[in-house]
Protein backbone atom coordinates (compact mmCIF):
# COMPACT_ATOMS: atom_id res chain seq x y z
CA UNK A 1 0.00 0.00 0.00
CA UNK A 2 2.87 2.19 0.22
CA UNK A 3 4.44 1.87 -1.88
CA UNK A 4 1.99 2.10 -4.35
CA UNK A 5 1.32 5.45 -2.88
CA UNK A 6 4.90 6.75 -3.36
CA UNK A 7 4.61 5.36 -6.96
CA UNK A 8 1.47 7.44 -7.56
CA UNK A 9 3.36 10.38 -5.64
CA UNK A 10 6.21 10.36 -8.28
CA UNK A 11 4.10 9.55 -11.31
CA UNK A 12 2.16 12.89 -10.17
CA UNK A 13 2.60 16.26 -12.45
CA UNK A 14 1.44 18.71 -10.09
CA UNK A 15 3.12 22.14 -10.53
CA UNK A 16 3.10 22.91 -7.01
CA UNK A 17 5.02 20.11 -6.11
CA UNK A 18 7.49 20.18 -8.79
CA UNK A 19 7.74 24.01 -8.00
CA UNK A 20 8.78 22.97 -4.63
CA UNK A 21 11.35 20.81 -5.44
CA UNK A 22 12.83 22.46 -8.37
CA UNK A 23 13.23 26.13 -5.78
CA UNK A 24 14.26 24.04 -2.85
CA UNK A 25 17.03 22.13 -5.47
CA UNK A 26 17.94 25.31 -6.84
CA UNK A 27 18.69 27.28 -2.84
CA UNK A 28 20.28 24.72 -2.06
CA UNK A 29 22.50 24.08 -5.03
CA UNK A 30 23.70 27.63 -5.62
CA UNK A 31 24.19 27.83 -1.93
CA UNK A 32 26.43 25.09 -2.33
CA UNK A 33 28.43 26.67 -5.43
CA UNK A 34 28.65 29.56 -3.40
CA UNK A 35 30.37 28.12 -0.38
CA UNK A 36 32.67 26.56 -3.01
CA UNK A 37 34.08 29.52 -4.43
CA UNK A 38 34.09 31.89 -1.04
CA UNK A 39 35.08 29.86 1.58
CA UNK A 40 37.08 26.89 -0.06
CA UNK A 41 38.31 28.03 -3.17
CA UNK A 42 38.23 25.55 -5.01
CA UNK A 43 40.96 25.28 -8.00
CA UNK A 44 43.41 22.36 -7.58
CA UNK A 45 47.14 22.16 -8.34
CA UNK A 46 46.60 19.72 -11.39
CA UNK A 47 43.17 21.75 -12.99
CA UNK A 48 45.59 25.30 -12.87
CA UNK A 49 48.82 23.70 -14.21
CA UNK A 50 47.15 22.13 -16.85
CA UNK A 51 46.06 25.25 -18.18
CA UNK A 52 49.39 26.48 -18.34
CA UNK A 53 50.76 24.16 -21.46
CA UNK A 54 52.02 25.95 -24.01
CA UNK A 55 54.20 25.58 -27.32
CA UNK A 56 57.13 26.51 -25.91
CA UNK A 57 58.68 23.64 -26.82
CA UNK A 58 56.94 22.84 -29.85
CA UNK A 59 53.62 21.83 -31.08
CA UNK A 60 52.06 19.69 -27.95
CA UNK A 61 48.33 18.68 -26.87
CA UNK A 62 46.31 21.19 -24.94
CA UNK A 63 49.00 23.71 -25.62
CA UNK A 64 46.78 27.08 -27.10
CA UNK A 65 45.09 28.37 -23.90
CA UNK A 66 48.52 28.31 -22.34
CA UNK A 67 49.94 29.51 -25.18
CA UNK A 68 47.70 32.86 -24.96
CA UNK A 69 48.21 33.03 -21.41
CA UNK A 70 52.23 32.92 -21.75
CA UNK A 71 52.38 35.77 -24.41
CA UNK A 72 49.94 37.87 -22.08
CA UNK A 73 52.13 37.08 -19.24
CA UNK A 74 55.22 38.09 -21.25
CA UNK A 75 53.44 40.93 -23.08
CA UNK A 76 52.21 42.83 -20.38
CA UNK A 77 53.99 41.22 -17.13
CA UNK A 78 50.61 39.96 -15.53
CA UNK A 79 52.05 37.63 -12.43
CA UNK A 80 51.10 33.85 -12.66
CA UNK A 81 49.22 34.15 -9.19
CA UNK A 82 46.72 36.94 -10.83
CA UNK A 83 46.83 34.15 -14.10
CA UNK A 84 45.86 31.73 -11.59
CA UNK A 85 43.54 33.94 -9.95
CA UNK A 86 41.69 34.85 -13.72
CA UNK A 87 41.51 30.99 -14.60
CA UNK A 88 40.20 30.39 -11.10
CA UNK A 89 37.16 32.93 -11.79
CA UNK A 90 36.57 32.28 -15.16
CA UNK A 91 36.13 28.48 -14.18
CA UNK A 92 33.04 29.93 -11.85
CA UNK A 93 32.06 31.76 -14.30
CA UNK A 94 31.87 29.30 -16.89
CA UNK A 95 30.27 26.75 -14.29
CA UNK A 96 27.39 29.07 -13.28
CA UNK A 97 26.58 29.96 -17.37
CA UNK A 98 26.19 25.71 -18.13
CA UNK A 99 24.75 24.99 -14.80
CA UNK A 100 22.17 27.60 -15.77
CA UNK A 101 21.86 26.70 -19.27
CA UNK A 102 20.69 23.06 -17.71
CA UNK A 103 18.62 24.36 -14.98
CA UNK A 104 16.75 26.62 -16.97
CA UNK A 105 16.04 23.69 -20.08
CA UNK A 106 14.96 21.52 -16.78
CA UNK A 107 12.69 24.43 -15.96
CA UNK A 108 11.02 24.95 -19.35
CA UNK A 109 10.17 21.07 -19.59
CA UNK A 110 8.51 21.00 -16.41
CA UNK A 111 5.17 20.91 -17.23
CA UNK A 112 6.03 17.80 -18.83
CA UNK A 113 7.89 15.94 -16.10
CA UNK A 114 6.86 13.73 -14.10
CA UNK A 115 7.82 14.30 -10.42
CA UNK A 116 10.27 11.43 -10.75
CA UNK A 117 11.77 12.20 -13.61
CA UNK A 118 12.93 15.83 -12.45
CA UNK A 119 14.23 14.62 -8.83
CA UNK A 120 16.06 12.43 -11.45
CA UNK A 121 17.17 14.85 -13.59
CA UNK A 122 18.31 17.07 -10.66
CA UNK A 123 19.53 15.12 -8.79
CA UNK A 124 21.10 11.74 -10.17
CA UNK A 125 25.17 11.58 -9.25
CA UNK A 126 25.82 11.70 -12.90
CA UNK A 127 24.48 15.03 -14.00
CA UNK A 128 24.37 18.17 -12.91
CA UNK A 129 25.20 17.17 -9.41
CA UNK A 130 28.57 15.87 -10.87
CA UNK A 131 29.96 19.17 -12.38
CA UNK A 132 30.86 20.36 -8.99
CA UNK A 133 34.00 18.02 -9.48
CA UNK A 134 34.24 19.63 -13.06
CA UNK A 135 35.03 23.03 -12.04
CA UNK A 136 38.09 23.98 -13.53
CA UNK A 137 38.40 21.46 -16.33
CA UNK A 138 37.72 22.11 -19.79
CA UNK A 139 34.96 19.60 -20.62
CA UNK A 140 32.17 22.19 -20.35
CA UNK A 141 33.75 23.59 -23.74
CA UNK A 142 32.90 20.26 -25.53
CA UNK A 143 28.98 20.72 -25.03
CA UNK A 144 29.54 24.23 -26.99
CA UNK A 145 29.42 21.98 -29.96
CA UNK A 146 26.16 20.20 -28.82
CA UNK A 147 24.22 23.41 -28.51
CA UNK A 148 25.37 24.78 -31.99
CA UNK A 149 24.11 21.70 -33.45
CA UNK A 150 20.92 21.90 -31.70
CA UNK A 151 20.18 25.40 -32.28
CA UNK A 152 20.73 24.88 -36.15
CA UNK A 153 18.54 22.37 -35.95
CA UNK A 154 16.18 24.00 -34.36
CA UNK A 155 16.41 26.65 -36.92
CA UNK A 156 15.78 24.65 -40.00
CA UNK A 157 12.43 22.63 -38.06
CA UNK A 158 11.29 26.38 -38.04
CA UNK A 159 11.96 26.98 -41.88
CA UNK A 160 10.42 23.47 -42.39
CA UNK A 161 7.39 22.92 -40.47
CA UNK A 162 6.34 18.74 -40.64
CA UNK A 163 2.99 18.86 -39.56
CA UNK A 164 0.72 16.10 -41.84
CA UNK A 165 1.28 12.52 -41.37
CA UNK A 166 1.85 12.56 -45.51
CA UNK A 167 5.17 14.76 -44.61
CA UNK A 168 6.42 12.65 -42.78
CA UNK A 169 5.99 9.79 -45.11
CA UNK A 170 7.49 11.07 -48.01
CA UNK A 171 9.77 13.79 -46.27
CA UNK A 172 12.05 14.19 -49.42
CA UNK A 173 9.78 15.75 -51.08
CA UNK A 174 8.78 18.16 -49.21
CA UNK A 175 9.44 21.90 -50.41
CA UNK A 176 12.36 23.70 -48.99
CA UNK A 177 13.61 20.90 -47.06
CA UNK A 178 16.00 20.55 -49.34
CA UNK A 179 17.50 23.96 -49.18
CA UNK A 180 16.85 23.90 -45.45
CA UNK A 181 19.30 21.02 -45.32
CA UNK A 182 22.10 22.67 -47.17
CA UNK A 183 21.99 26.15 -45.01
CA UNK A 184 22.46 23.50 -42.07
CA UNK A 185 24.90 22.26 -43.71
CA UNK A 186 27.36 25.17 -44.72
CA UNK A 187 26.09 26.76 -41.62
CA UNK A 188 27.51 23.90 -38.93
CA UNK A 189 30.79 23.43 -41.37
CA UNK A 190 31.59 26.89 -40.29
CA UNK A 191 30.20 27.31 -36.59
CA UNK A 192 31.28 23.63 -35.53
CA UNK A 193 34.96 24.11 -36.72
CA UNK A 194 35.61 27.56 -35.69
CA UNK A 195 34.75 26.79 -32.23
CA UNK A 196 35.80 22.91 -32.17
CA UNK A 197 39.04 23.42 -33.74
CA UNK A 198 40.54 25.70 -30.44
CA UNK A 199 38.74 23.52 -28.22
CA UNK A 200 40.65 20.54 -29.72
CA UNK A 201 43.67 21.80 -29.16
CA UNK A 202 43.00 22.66 -25.72
CA UNK A 203 41.74 18.96 -24.97
CA UNK A 204 42.27 16.33 -27.53
CA UNK A 205 39.53 14.06 -25.73
CA UNK A 206 36.91 15.74 -27.83
CA UNK A 207 37.37 12.93 -30.40
CA UNK A 208 35.66 10.36 -27.69
CA UNK A 209 33.17 12.65 -25.92
CA UNK A 210 31.67 14.94 -27.83
CA UNK A 211 32.55 14.59 -31.67
CA UNK A 212 30.63 11.11 -32.23
CA UNK A 213 26.85 12.46 -30.52
CA UNK A 214 27.42 15.66 -32.90
CA UNK A 215 28.33 13.45 -35.81
CA UNK A 216 25.33 10.76 -35.03
CA UNK A 217 22.85 14.18 -34.95
CA UNK A 218 24.26 15.28 -38.22
CA UNK A 219 23.24 12.34 -40.03
CA UNK A 220 19.85 12.26 -38.80
CA UNK A 221 19.50 15.81 -40.33
CA UNK A 222 21.46 15.06 -43.64
CA UNK A 223 19.54 12.22 -44.28
CA UNK A 224 16.16 13.88 -44.23
CA UNK A 225 16.84 15.14 -47.58
CA UNK A 226 20.15 12.98 -49.40
CA UNK A 227 20.90 9.52 -50.04
CA UNK A 228 22.97 7.85 -47.59
CA UNK A 229 26.32 8.49 -49.91
CA UNK A 230 25.62 12.03 -49.62
CA UNK A 231 24.74 12.08 -46.05
CA UNK A 232 28.51 10.61 -45.39
CA UNK A 233 30.69 12.71 -47.80
CA UNK A 234 28.78 15.82 -46.41
CA UNK A 235 29.05 14.48 -42.78
CA UNK A 236 32.83 13.87 -43.54
CA UNK A 237 33.31 17.22 -44.94
CA UNK A 238 31.59 18.92 -41.73
CA UNK A 239 33.70 17.00 -38.93
CA UNK A 240 37.22 16.15 -40.50
CA UNK A 241 39.22 20.04 -39.88
CA UNK A 242 38.56 19.16 -36.18
CA UNK A 243 39.14 15.36 -36.48
CA UNK A 244 42.47 15.93 -38.19
CA UNK A 245 43.37 18.49 -35.42
CA UNK A 246 42.18 16.46 -32.55
CA UNK A 247 44.38 13.61 -34.48
CA UNK A 248 47.52 15.68 -34.60
CA UNK A 249 46.99 16.79 -30.96
CA UNK A 250 47.13 12.55 -30.28
CA UNK A 251 50.03 12.19 -31.86
CA UNK A 252 51.72 15.37 -30.40
CA UNK A 253 51.29 13.78 -26.89
CA UNK A 254 54.21 15.68 -25.03
CA UNK A 255 56.72 14.09 -22.50
CA UNK A 256 58.10 14.73 -19.19
CA UNK A 257 61.09 16.42 -20.16
CA UNK A 258 58.82 19.31 -22.01
CA UNK A 259 56.17 19.22 -19.04
CA UNK A 260 59.49 20.18 -16.65
CA UNK A 261 60.45 22.56 -19.17
CA UNK A 262 57.48 24.44 -19.16
CA UNK A 263 56.97 24.20 -15.13
CA UNK A 264 60.27 26.21 -15.07
CA UNK A 265 59.14 28.19 -17.70
CA UNK A 266 56.33 29.21 -15.06
CA UNK A 267 58.71 29.39 -12.22
CA UNK A 268 56.89 26.12 -10.93
CA UNK A 269 59.79 24.85 -8.53
CA UNK A 270 57.46 22.76 -6.58
CA UNK A 271 54.97 19.99 -7.31
CA UNK A 272 55.59 19.94 -11.22
CA UNK A 273 51.80 18.21 -12.26
CA UNK A 274 53.09 19.25 -15.60
CA UNK A 275 54.90 15.76 -16.04
CA UNK A 276 51.76 13.52 -14.86
CA UNK A 277 49.75 15.32 -17.15
CA UNK A 278 51.83 14.68 -20.53
CA UNK A 279 53.16 11.09 -19.91
CA UNK A 280 50.26 9.46 -18.80
CA UNK A 281 50.91 6.63 -16.69
CA UNK A 282 47.32 5.99 -16.41
CA UNK A 283 46.21 2.66 -14.48
CA UNK A 284 42.75 1.75 -12.90
CA UNK A 285 42.70 -0.48 -9.60
CA UNK A 286 40.05 -3.48 -10.10
CA UNK A 287 38.10 -2.05 -6.38
CA UNK A 288 37.85 1.30 -8.48
CA UNK A 289 36.88 0.34 -11.25
CA UNK A 290 34.33 -2.25 -10.14
CA UNK A 291 32.74 0.41 -7.74
CA UNK A 292 32.66 2.50 -10.97
CA UNK A 293 30.82 0.04 -12.87
CA UNK A 294 27.58 -0.56 -9.94
CA UNK A 295 27.51 3.21 -10.12
CA UNK A 296 27.19 3.21 -13.73
CA UNK A 297 24.94 0.38 -14.13
CA UNK A 298 22.58 1.93 -11.40
CA UNK A 299 22.38 5.71 -13.24
CA UNK A 300 22.30 4.09 -16.55
CA UNK A 301 19.10 2.48 -15.45
CA UNK A 302 17.66 5.34 -13.63
CA UNK A 303 18.82 7.63 -16.64
CA UNK A 304 16.81 5.54 -19.61
CA UNK A 305 14.06 4.86 -18.02
CA UNK A 306 13.45 8.95 -17.21
CA UNK A 307 14.35 9.65 -20.76
CA UNK A 308 12.31 6.75 -21.79
CA UNK A 309 9.06 8.10 -20.22
CA UNK A 310 9.49 11.77 -21.17
CA UNK A 311 10.22 10.43 -24.88
CA UNK A 312 7.08 8.71 -24.94
CA UNK A 313 5.16 11.20 -22.71
CA UNK A 314 6.31 13.95 -25.78
CA UNK A 315 5.36 11.70 -28.91
CA UNK A 316 1.78 11.32 -27.35
CA UNK A 317 1.21 14.56 -26.83
CA UNK A 318 2.05 15.43 -30.78
CA UNK A 319 -0.25 12.60 -31.70
CA UNK A 320 -2.81 14.17 -29.11
CA UNK A 321 -2.60 17.30 -31.07
CA UNK A 322 -2.51 15.69 -34.07
CA UNK A 323 0.91 16.92 -35.13
CA UNK A 324 2.32 13.47 -35.98
CA UNK A 325 0.54 10.33 -37.61
CA UNK A 326 -0.80 7.66 -34.68
CA UNK A 327 0.65 4.77 -36.56
CA UNK A 328 4.50 6.10 -35.42
CA UNK A 329 4.96 3.69 -32.18
CA UNK A 330 6.60 5.74 -29.30
CA UNK A 331 8.37 2.65 -28.15
CA UNK A 332 10.20 1.80 -31.08
CA UNK A 333 11.31 5.67 -31.60
CA UNK A 334 12.15 5.64 -28.24
CA UNK A 335 14.38 2.61 -28.48
CA UNK A 336 15.66 4.22 -31.59
CA UNK A 337 16.51 7.35 -29.83
CA UNK A 338 18.35 6.29 -26.93
CA UNK A 339 20.29 3.84 -28.89
CA UNK A 340 21.51 6.78 -31.35
CA UNK A 341 22.23 9.58 -28.59
CA UNK A 342 22.89 7.40 -25.67
CA UNK A 343 24.44 4.03 -26.37
CA UNK A 344 26.28 4.79 -29.63
CA UNK A 345 28.38 7.67 -27.88
CA UNK A 346 29.20 5.85 -24.73
CA UNK A 347 30.55 2.97 -27.44
CA UNK A 348 32.60 5.44 -28.76
CA UNK A 349 33.73 6.70 -25.66
CA UNK A 350 35.06 3.39 -24.25
CA UNK A 351 38.62 4.35 -25.49
CA UNK A 352 38.65 7.08 -22.78
CA UNK A 353 37.64 4.10 -20.37
CA UNK A 354 41.51 2.62 -21.22
CA UNK A 355 43.46 5.31 -21.71
CA UNK A 356 42.66 7.64 -18.92
CA UNK A 357 41.60 7.03 -14.92
CA UNK A 358 39.05 9.90 -15.20
CA UNK A 359 36.26 7.60 -15.20
CA UNK A 360 33.85 9.78 -13.30
CA UNK A 361 33.90 12.59 -15.78
CA UNK A 362 34.08 10.33 -18.80
CA UNK A 363 30.44 9.03 -17.87
CA UNK A 364 29.46 12.73 -16.72
CA UNK A 365 29.91 13.78 -20.74
CA UNK A 366 27.72 11.17 -21.78
CA UNK A 367 24.97 11.57 -19.01
CA UNK A 368 24.87 14.95 -19.44
CA UNK A 369 25.13 15.19 -23.26
CA UNK A 370 22.17 12.79 -23.35
CA UNK A 371 20.14 15.23 -20.75
CA UNK A 372 20.32 17.68 -23.38
CA UNK A 373 19.01 16.04 -26.00
CA UNK A 374 15.85 14.15 -24.81
CA UNK A 375 15.26 17.51 -23.12
CA UNK A 376 15.52 18.79 -26.99
CA UNK A 377 12.32 18.90 -28.72
CA UNK A 378 13.60 19.94 -31.90
CA UNK A 379 15.68 16.35 -31.77
CA UNK A 380 12.92 14.48 -30.64
CA UNK A 381 10.81 15.77 -33.61
CA UNK A 382 13.69 14.90 -35.93
CA UNK A 383 13.35 11.60 -34.57
CA UNK A 384 9.93 11.55 -35.10
CA UNK A 385 9.54 13.19 -39.18
CA UNK A 386 13.25 11.39 -39.90
CA UNK A 387 11.75 7.95 -38.56
CA UNK A 388 11.29 5.94 -41.66
CA UNK A 389 13.76 7.43 -43.60
CA UNK A 390 16.73 7.51 -41.55
CA UNK A 391 15.67 3.23 -40.44
CA UNK A 392 18.80 2.47 -42.55
CA UNK A 393 21.21 3.39 -39.54
CA UNK A 394 19.27 0.97 -37.27
CA UNK A 395 19.52 -1.25 -39.78
CA UNK A 396 23.61 -1.07 -40.44
CA UNK A 397 23.92 -1.65 -37.00
CA UNK A 398 20.97 -4.32 -36.18
CA UNK A 399 23.62 -6.91 -34.34
CA UNK A 400 23.79 -4.16 -32.01
CA UNK A 401 20.11 -2.49 -32.33
CA UNK A 402 18.44 -6.23 -32.03
CA UNK A 403 20.44 -7.37 -28.93
CA UNK A 404 19.88 -3.42 -27.24
CA UNK A 405 16.12 -3.62 -28.36
CA UNK A 406 15.61 -6.91 -26.32
CA UNK A 407 17.06 -5.02 -23.21
CA UNK A 408 14.83 -1.98 -23.68
CA UNK A 409 11.79 -4.03 -24.56
CA UNK A 410 12.56 -6.58 -21.29
CA UNK A 411 12.79 -3.51 -19.75
CA UNK A 412 10.03 -1.66 -20.81
CA UNK A 413 7.12 -4.03 -20.27
CA UNK A 414 4.87 -3.28 -17.31
CA UNK A 415 5.03 -6.61 -15.38
CA UNK A 416 9.06 -7.10 -14.91
CA UNK A 417 8.39 -3.50 -13.42
CA UNK A 418 5.66 -4.15 -10.97
CA UNK A 419 6.95 -6.92 -9.87
CA UNK A 420 10.10 -5.12 -9.08
CA UNK A 421 9.00 -1.68 -8.26
CA UNK A 422 9.81 -1.78 -4.83
CA UNK A 423 13.61 -2.80 -5.61
CA UNK A 424 13.35 -0.22 -7.98
CA UNK A 425 12.20 2.40 -5.77
CA UNK A 426 15.02 1.62 -3.08
CA UNK A 427 18.03 1.46 -5.72
CA UNK A 428 16.33 4.92 -7.21
CA UNK A 429 15.98 6.78 -3.98
CA UNK A 430 19.72 5.28 -2.72
CA UNK A 431 21.66 6.85 -6.09
CA UNK A 432 19.35 9.77 -5.82
CA UNK A 433 20.69 10.94 -2.48
CA UNK A 434 23.73 7.91 -0.78
CA UNK A 435 26.01 7.41 -4.21
CA UNK A 436 28.76 10.28 -4.94
CA UNK A 437 30.50 9.45 -7.99
CA UNK A 438 34.01 11.00 -7.71
CA UNK A 439 35.66 11.84 -10.72
CA UNK A 440 38.94 9.48 -10.22
CA UNK A 441 39.10 6.78 -7.71
CA UNK A 442 36.07 5.79 -7.12
CA UNK A 443 35.45 4.00 -3.37
CA UNK A 444 33.19 2.12 -1.81
CA UNK A 445 32.65 4.54 0.87
CA UNK A 446 31.89 6.83 -2.03
CA UNK A 447 28.03 4.41 -1.93
CA UNK A 448 27.51 6.84 1.25
CA UNK A 449 28.70 9.97 0.54
CA UNK A 450 26.31 11.83 -1.86
CA UNK A 451 24.04 14.55 -1.55
CA UNK A 452 22.28 13.70 2.12
CA UNK A 453 25.60 13.32 3.16
CA UNK A 454 27.16 16.26 2.00
CA UNK A 455 24.03 18.04 3.02
CA UNK A 456 24.65 16.71 6.16
CA UNK A 457 28.35 18.00 6.35
CA UNK A 458 27.43 21.58 4.94
CA UNK A 459 24.78 22.21 7.83
CA UNK A 460 27.26 20.39 10.82
CA UNK A 461 30.15 23.11 9.85
CA UNK A 462 27.34 25.69 9.89
CA UNK A 463 25.79 24.66 12.80
CA UNK A 464 29.31 24.10 14.17
CA UNK A 465 30.61 27.48 13.24
CA UNK A 466 27.85 29.60 14.78
CA UNK A 467 28.16 27.51 18.16
CA UNK A 468 31.56 28.46 18.10
CA UNK A 469 31.19 32.29 17.52
CA UNK A 470 28.58 32.06 20.64
CA UNK A 471 31.03 30.20 22.51
CA UNK A 472 33.49 33.02 22.17
CA UNK A 473 30.77 35.52 22.69
CA UNK A 474 30.26 34.22 26.07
Amino acid sequence: MLINSIKTFLESKNLTSKNYVFYVFFVVFYSSFIKICLIDKFFNVYMFQEWLINYSQGFIRRGLIGTILWFIHIKFGIDILDIRRFLQFFSYGTFLTFSGIYIFKVKQCTKRLTLENLVVLLCLPSLIIFSYDEIGWKDFFYFLGLFINLFLLRKLLRIVKFNSSKQEKDIKNHQGLVQAVNQYFYSLFIWYNLISIPIALSHEALIFLAIPLNIIITVNVIGLAFSVRQVAWRTLIIYLPTIMVCILCLIFRGNAVIGQTICEQWQITTKCILTLILTSPYSVSSIHAFTYILAFLLNIVILMRTSSIIIKNSINYKIDKQDISNSLSPINIGKSFSFKYALLPFIASLIMYIVGMDWGRWFFMISMSYAFCFLSPSLLHLEIVGYRRNKWILEALSPIYYSYSKVINYLSAKSPLERFYPIYLIGLIYTLFMIKIPVIGMKPIDFYKGTLYQLFVFVNQHISKHAKLITEKL
